[in-house]
C-alpha cells in the first residue's frame, strides 16, 4: 500500500512539473519585465526565469519608487500629441499660465515642489506632466536656447541633505524632458542649491516659522536662455 501511494504521488508531481514547465517555459520566451510609474504604491512584476529544462521559478519583484529613466513607451509624448505649430499667442499664453518672468538671463519659470514631487521624494509625479508639457512647448519654440534647471529647498533639515535632494530633483526634471519629450541632453544643465537661494523668508521677523514662505522656496527653477 505504501509503495502504491508513493507511486501515485510521484506520478502527480511529475505531471504538475511537466505542465508547469511546458506552459511557463513557452511564456518565458516572450516574457518581459515592464516598469511602470507609480504614485506611492507598490509595483509588482512577474518574471519567468527558466532554471532547468524541467522546472520553472516564478519570482515576484516589488518596488515602491520608479526612477524617471524607466518611463515606458506608452507614457512618452509623441510629436502627434503636441501642436504642430506654436504661435506667438500660444507662447504668450503659456508664459502667463506658468507665471514666467523675463530676467536678464532669459525666461525664468518656478515650478512648486508640490506639482513635481511627493514630499521628500525626487521622482517626478505623473500629475506633473501637464505643467511640464507646457514648458516643453516653450522649449520647442525657443529651439536653440540653453536650459538651466535649478533645484531649491527650504531651510528645514541638514544642509547636506537639502543640497543632495535639490540636485536629484533638478536631475529628475532634466531626465523627464529627455525621456518623455526627447529634448537634447546637451541643451540642459542642472544644479542644486539646497536652501541657499530662497525667494521668500523661511522665518517671520520674530523668528517663528513661516510655512507659506518655505513652501515657495521648495521649487525647481528653469531658465530658458533666450
Amino acid at each position: 500500500m505504501k509503495k502504491l501511494i508513493r507511486l501515485i504521488n510521484t506520478t502527480i508531481i511529475s505531471s504538475l512539473l511537466f505542465a508547469t514547465s511546458s506552459s511557463q517555459l513557452a511564456a518565458s520566451k516572450s516574457a518581459k519585465v515592464d516598469t511602470v510609474e507609480s504614485e506611492s504604491t507598490a509595483v509588482t512584476t512577474l518574471e519567468v526565469i527558466p532554471i532547468t529544462p524541467t522546472t520553472v521559478k516564478v519570482e515576484i519583484i516589488a518596488q515602491t519608487t520608479v526612477n524617471i529613466e524607466n518611463i515606458t513607451a506608452n507614457q512618452t509624448a509623441t510629436e502627434e500629441q503636441l501642436p504642430t505649430q506654436i504661435t506667438t499667442e500660444t507662447v504668450k499664453n503659456i508664459e502667463t499660465e506658468l507665471n514666467a518672468e523675463k530676467v536678464p538671463e532669459g525666461i525664468r519659470i518656478n515650478v512648486p515642489e508640490t506639482i513635481l514631487f511627493d514630499f521628500d521624494k525626487y521622482n517626478v509625479r505623473a500629475q506633473a506632466k501637464p505643467t511640464l508639457t507646457k514648458i516643453n512647448l516653450l522649449l520647442r519654440h525657443y529651439k536653440n536656447a540653453q536650459i538651466f534647471i535649478h533645484g531649491h529647498t527650504d531651510n528645514h533639515g541638514k544642509d547636506s541633505y537639502n543640497l543632495e535632494l535639490s540636485q536629484k530633483r533638478a536631475a529628475a526634471v532634466k531626465y523627464y524632458f529627455i525621456n518623455v519629450f526627447k529634448v537634447q541632453n546637451t541643451r540642459m544643465q542642472t544644479k542644486g542649491y539646497g536652501k541657499t537661494k530662497p525667494i521668500s523668508p523661511n522665518n517671520n521677523l520674530d523668528g517663528s516659522d513661516n510655512p507659506v514662505g518655505r513652501e515657495k522656496n521648495r521649487r525647481v527653477e528653469l531658465i530658458i536662455k533666450t
